[in-house]
C-alpha cells in the first residue's frame, strides 16, 4: 500500500485560492462611525425602524457590514451605515442588547480607495438624480487625481470607465457629468431638493449661470419652461436687435435700420421695387454706413455687368449711387 506521502512526491504544493481571505470581526455599533463622504442616507426614521423590524425577524444581520480601521478602537464605514442604525435602535430604543455586535468584514484600503468603494456600494440603494450626479461627479474626480489607485480603470474615455463601473449607459453618464459640470450652485440646489427634474437641469445648465438663476428666481423650473425660454431666445436672435438697441445709442445719431448686411442679402430683383428703393434713399445714415452702402453697391454693380443681359439692373444700381452721394453729400 501507499504510503500517503508518495501520493505528493516531489514537494508538489497544493494550489492556494488567488481569491482573498475573509474574515468576520464582530464590532460593537458605538465604535462604528459612518463616513465623511457618505451621502445616500435614509429618507426618514421609518426606514431605519422598517429595517430593524426585518433585521429582528431574521435575529441576526445577514450581510456583514464593510469597514476600515482608522483608530486603535474605531472603524469607518463604507458600505453598511443604515444596519448600524438599525442595531442601533433595536438596542437602545427596544432594549435588545444582542444588536450590540455586528458581523463586519475589515478592509485595509486608502483614503482614496475607501470613497472610491463607498459611491461603488451604494450601487443597490434607490438614489435620487441628484446623488447619481454626486456619485458620477466625485468618482470622476477620484479616477482624475489618483489613477494609479486604479490601474484596471485606467483606459478608455471617461464616461465609458463611469459607464462600466455603475452599469449605467454611456448616454447617461455623459448628461450627469453636463449637469455636474455646468449647472450653477443655485440649480444645483434645486436639484438635490428636487425643485429641479433631471430633463430640466439638464436643459438649464445650457445657459450661462447668470441666465440659469434669473430663471430660477422667476420660478422657471420645468423641463417645457426652460425650452420654451430657450427657443424664444433662439427666435429673437435671428430676427435681430428691435430698433433703438444698435452701437449708435447714446451717441446722438440715428440708428441704422437697414445696415450693409441686409442691403447685401438683397435678392437683385428688390432693386426694381419703387417703394424699397426709396427706402433705401431715405435713410439717414452716419458717414461709416454710407461708406460702407456705397462699397457694397460698388462691388454689385461690377458683378452684374459681368454678366450679360442684366446692364438694366446695373444702370438702377448706378441711379441709386448717385441719388445716396446727393443727398448725403454733407455726411461725407
Amino acid at each position: 500500500m501507499a504510503k500517503f506521502d508518495c501520493i505528493f512526491k516531489d514537494g508538489a504544493a497544493v494550489k492556494k485560492p488567488d481569491h482573498p481571505r475573509r474574515e468576520t470581526k464582530w464590532i460593537h455599533y458605538t465604535k462604528l462611525v459612518d463616513h465623511g463622504a457618505q451621502y445616500c442616507n435614509e429618507r426618514d426614521q421609518e426606514e431605519i425602524i422598517s429595517l430593524a423590524g426585518l433585521i429582528d425577524a431574521d435575529k441576526e444581520v445577514l450581510q456583514n457590514l464593510l469597514v476600515r480601521k482608522i483608530d486603535a478602537d474605531e472603524y469607518e464605514i463604507i458600505a453598511g451605515h443604515k444596519r448600524r442604525r438599525a442595531c442601533k435602535y433595536l438596542v437602545e430604543a427596544e432594549k435588545k442588547a444582542q444588536y450590540a455586535f455586528l458581523p463586519c468584514t475589515v478592509k485595509h484600503l486608502s483614503d482614496v480607495r475607501a470613497e472610491f468603494q463607498l459611491y461603488s456600494s451604494n450601487g443597490f440603494h434607490e438614489k435620487s438624480d441628484y446623488e447619481k450626479m454626486h456619485e458620477l461627479e466625485r468618482m470622476k474626480r477620484l479616477l482624475e487625481t489618483h489613477p494609479e489607485e486604479f490601474p484596471h480603470l485606467d483606459t478608455g474615455r471617461m464616461v465609458e470607465r463611469l459607464a462600466g463601473q455603475l452599469n449605467m449607459k454611456k448616454t447617461t453618464v455623459g448628461e450627469y457629468l453636463t449637469i455636474s459640470k455646468n449647472l450653477g450652485e443655485k440649480g444645483k440646489e434645486g436639484f438635490r431638493l428636487g425643485q429641479l427634474k433631471k430633463s430640466a437641469a439638464l436643459e438649464l445648465s445650457s445657459l450661462a449661470k447668470e441666465e440659469q438663476e434669473q430663471l430660477i428666481d422667476k420660478g422657471i423650473l420645468a423641463y417645457k419652461e426652460i425650452r420654451s425660454y430657450k427657443a424664444n431666445k433662439e427666435a429673437a436672435r435671428q430676427e435681430g436687435p428691435p430698433a433703438g438697441t444698435g452701437s449708435e445709442r447714446g451717441t446722438g445719431m440715428e440708428p441704422d435700420p437697414v445696415g450693409p448686411k441686409e442691403i447685401r442679402q438683397l435678392h437683385p430683383a428688390a432693386f426694381q421695387k419703387e417703394d424699397r428703393k426709396e427706402h433705401l434713399i431715405l435713410i439717414k445714415m452716419t458717414k461709416e454706413t454710407l461708406d460702407a452702402v456705397i462699397h457694397i453697391l460698388d462691388a454689385y454693380q461690377e458683378l452684374l455687368q459681368e454678366k450679360e443681359g442684366i446692364g438694366q439692373r446695373a444702370v438702377q444700381i448706378e441711379q441709386i449711387k448717385e441719388t445716396f452721394l446727393g443727398r448725403h453729400s454733407g455726411e461725407r
